[in-house]
């Protein structure tokens, strides 16, 4: 699909979107914060961010990274961005597609938040998140987990024109030319109960694994081990 098809497709959906966050984005949106203390002790407790929100879709997440700094939010779709300006003001929408993005200043973080799974190129988005870095400036990315695709799909059928899920390991390879990765993790772990999850995602065996004060400990192993659906990468351009 080109690029004007795929704009015209994003422009329906975000015109049919609600504005209410659903739970995995509010899940998303833990881990980011949870991933924001982090990258203040990287970059400086005290610095006020330049933030660039690289798909921001209706601007709900820029909104929440205005509170660290001052944000530029980047979407293709028209609709999104109309949208989004109305409802948030404060800050900067700019709709262009973000493989050609070549803003005249640099970014000390870069958010990408369930993006990279809808480019066709991810190899050259990966390139453009590079260049609007400033040196020694932060990517936080969060994305689906390919190692969970076809559990995904037992349960849930529905797809954007383009789907093409990363692994832990092929997105640190993508990453890598360019940036070091300080933190990688996969997260949400309770989205299906089919075949071994059945076990694991019971609410009995959370309940056993609570009472002997082990759920936490289980939870961050499967975690480590790429059972979740989502992950989230935290990374340094050179």
């Amino acid at each position: 699909m080109d690029i004007t098809s795929q704009s015209q497709y994003y422009d329906q959906y975000w015109a049919s979107h609600k504005n209410d966050l659903n739970h995995h984005e509010i899940c998303r949106l833990a881990e980011i914060f949870s991933a924001l203390g982090l990258i203040k002790l990287e970059l400086g407790e005290q610095q006020h961010l330049s933030i660039c929100d690289l798909g921001c879709g209706r601007g709900w997440l820029s909104d929440y990274l205005s509170r660290f700094g001052s944000v530029t939010a980047v979407d293709f779709s028209q609709e999104a961005v109309h949208s989004a300006t109305s409802r948030y003001p404060n800050i900067e929408f700019i709709c262009a597609n973000v493989l050609n993005y070549s803003p005249s200043k640099k970014f000390d973080l870069v958010l990408s938040s369930e993006v990279i799974e809808h480019i066709d190129d991810q190899t050259r988005y990966a390139e453009v998140i590079s260049s609007i870095l400033k040196p020694g400036g932060l990517l936080l990315m969060t994305c689906p987990n390919g190692l969970q695709k076809s559990a995904w799909k037992e349960v849930n059928d529905s797809e954007q024109v383009i789907e093409k899920w990363l692994t832990p390991s092929t997105l640190k390879g993508l990453l890598k030319p360019n940036l070091d990765i300080i933190r990688q993790e996969t997260f949400y772990l309770y989205f299906s109960y089919r075949g071994f999850r059945r076990l694991f995602n019971a609410p009995k065996f959370k309940r056993l694994m609570s009472t002997i004060g082990m759920l936490r400990l289980v939870e961050v192993l499967r975690c480590q081990a790429g059972a979740g659906l989502y992950q989230l990468v935290v990374a340094r351009k050179r």
